[in-house]
């Protein structure tokens, strides 16, 4: 298991998922809300959502996380590229998810299942995401994101620039492929990603991991 993986899986695992966080009060009274809350403050964790994403509720989340980087007095440029790779990440949820509370054809307003943490300490903070993808769509994410990974500054550079005049003449592109080199081009660290078998989802599905550090 990758740090992107490990590192993911320590947080998702404090609030069980899919498809509904199942919070469950204990013997003594105390609920894993309280275990997620101290989690949470031991690991400087500042946002998490795992639920149905749309495109409303990734305004309010950014509003959120906006508000909480202004608190931690974080760098312009720093808060730009995270609420960036936020925006990025999330929107990738609400169209490439496979679990979705809306028709498999519907373009418009989807609501689909993702989960997204940012953690920060010491001005250097990760956004971590996950969601669900058919096992068949795995090799072409893979190949994609390992060709990025093998990419240096200049060379993602180049392939942004192609890629976004490329897209300005796709009438209906959902920017998936742009959207990985900027997160790469912004990152701190090779991006790092893992794809994992997930009983919740069983034999069709893995679970997608991506892991960027801004």
């Amino acid at each position: 298991m990758n740090i992107a993986l490990k590192e993911f899986a320590q947080i998702a695992q404090a609030i069980p998922a899919p498809p509904i966080a199942r919070f469950v009060m204990s013997g003594d009274g105390e609920s894993n809300v309280q275990d997620f809350r101290s989690f949470a403050l031991r690991e400087n964790v500042i946002f998490f959502f795992s639920g149905y994403l749309s495109q409303a509720v990734i305004n309010t989340c950014a509003e959120t996380i906006r508000a909480r980087l202004d608190r931690l007095e974080a760098p312009s440029k720093i808060k730009r590229k995270l609420l960036a790779a936020f925006i990025e990440i999330a929107q990738n949820v609400v169209h490439y998810s496979s679990e979705s509370s809306t028709p498999a054809d519907q373009d418009d307003g989807e609501f689909r299942f993702g989960t997204i943490c940012i953690t920060g300490t010491d001005g250097k903070f990760v956004i971590m995401g996950s969601n669900p993808i058919l096992f068949s769509s795995e090799p072409h994410l893979r190949g994609r994101l390992e060709s990025i990974r093998a990419m240096n500054e200049e060379e993602l550079r180049r392939a942004y620039r192609e890629r976004l005049s490329a897209e300005e003449s796709e009438e209906h592109s959902k920017g998936g492929g742009l959207g990985f080199l900027m997160l790469a081009r912004d990152a701190s660290a090779p991006i790092e990603f893992q794809f994992a078998q997930d009983p919740e989802w069983g034999d069709m599905f893995r679970m997608f991991y991506l892991r960027i550090a801004i």
